[in-house]
């Protein structure tokens, strides 16, 4: 695991959990962090051919990697490079800072206040970045949802703890589903 660090500049002071999309948008505030710390994982040489293509980088956002390190392995399986980011409020400013850079946003949202802890801030992720297929992850959630339900939230909802194949799923069907939000919400 290799740990990059970006120099930038200190933000104002917040509480946590507060809009950071607002923060990001604010002119008034200083610019944000692209990725203050984020622990890089290299892409294993292909082991199977999954589902779909995918050529970018997987960003995944949980305080603890262990909950999202069976996704970690999935991608990594299939030659792609993962990010991982411990800070909710520094995912959302990755993904808008430059969201052609990824291929998924996945979220262990239990991390960060459940569904209404960040529900806020990734209805308007989804107005600003709507080309990033997000999977959130959540012990939560009664079933996996692999519809068209949640789109104004995410592409793809799983239950932790996670299966492959639940996964292989999701990561089959948030592109579809995010040309279909995209579809709905032209810009």
């Amino acid at each position: 695991m290799k740990v990059i660090s970006v120099a930038h500049t200190e933000a104002p002071a917040r509480k946590p959990f507060s809009n950071p999309l607002s923060r990001i948008f604010n002119p008034a505030v200083q610019k944000q962090p692209a990725i203050a710390a984020a622990a890089e994982f290299s892409a294993f040489p292909r082991m199977f051919n999954g589902p779909v293509a995918v050529d970018a980088p997987a960003l995944m956002v949980s305080r603890k990697v262990d909950s999202v390190a069976p996704a970690l392995d999935w991608f990594r399986a299939q030659g792609v490079k993962c990010y991982h980011l411990d800070h909710f409020a520094d995912a959302l400013a990755v993904a808008l800072e430059s969201p052609r850079a990824w291929s998924y946003l996945i979220v262990d949202i239990d991390d960060f206040g459940g569904v209404d802890g960040i529900i806020d801030e990734m209805m308007q992720l989804r107005l600003a970045v709507p080309g990033l297929p997000v999977i959130l992850l959540s012990s939560g959630f009664a079933v996996n949802d692999f519809g068209s339900d949640r789109l104004y939230v995410a592409d793809a909802s799983l239950r932790l703890p996670l299966s492959f194949r639940a996964l292989e799923l999701a990561a089959e069907d948030a592109p579809r589903n995010n040309r279909e939000w995209r579809a709905r919400n032209p810009a």
